[in-house]
């Protein structure tokens, strides 16, 4: 994965000040990029062990190993889904770009129909997911997650974009919002709210 979206998504969840890695955009094919401390590794010199931080008052949880290993025992796994709801937030949300049209004004296109249109889906429950229509290429990096009665979002993991159902239409198509809009409208697949 390249890591210019991981330190884009980082920069807007993490506070000022905070060091990032990875550190680089682009990994060098020659190196590995900036070394980091994980939790549970050993310093070289002192021998002793890095421990897992509060996540709200970074201070080392517990004093000793098994205490480390009693915490982690205790972190809850989140799913893919969760993280990639989270991405598409972070990602819609970015500033300094314009700002987007508020949720309510947004036309409730039907984003499954959509995205069907230009690549086949395969149903994972809660989301689909597919070949990128917007990218050439040969494994699943495009997913759907529909919001019925909302505004549902796809996801491009390619390039790590994020849109409504009438701004992937336009994109593809090379076309405004508006036109895409229109067009969406034409075809039956937008709702009037």
């Amino acid at each position: 994965m390249a890591a210019k979206p991981v330190r884009k998504v980082l920069k807007r969840v993490v506070e000022e000040g905070m060091e990032i890695f990875p550190k680089q955009n682009r990994i060098s094919p020659k190196g590995y990029g900036s070394l980091v401390r994980g939790p549970l590794g050993i310093h070289l010199k002192t021998g002793k062990c890095y421990g897992f931080l509060d996540p709200e008052t970074l201070e080392r949880v517990g004093k000793n190993l098994f205490e480390q290993f009693d915490y982690l025992e205790k972190v809850v796994k989140v799913d893919g889904v969760t993280i990639a709801a989270a991405l598409a937030e972070v990602l819609e949300s970015q500033p300094g770009e314009k700002p987007k049209r508020k949720e309510w004004e947004r036309p409730e296109a039907d984003v499954v129909a959509v995205a069907s249109l230009f690549t086949e889906l395969k149903d994972k429950g809660h989301y689909y997911i597919g070949l990128c229509p917007l990218h050439p290429e040969s494994h699943h990096s495009f997913a759907v997650y529909p919001n019925p009665g909302e505004v549902g979002r796809w996801v491009c993991f390619h390039e790590y974009k994020v849109g409504d159902a009438v701004g992937l239409y336009a994109e593809i198509k090379g076309m405004s919002y508006k036109e895409a809009l229109r067009e969406l409208k034409k075809m039956g697949l937008v709702e009037e709210r």
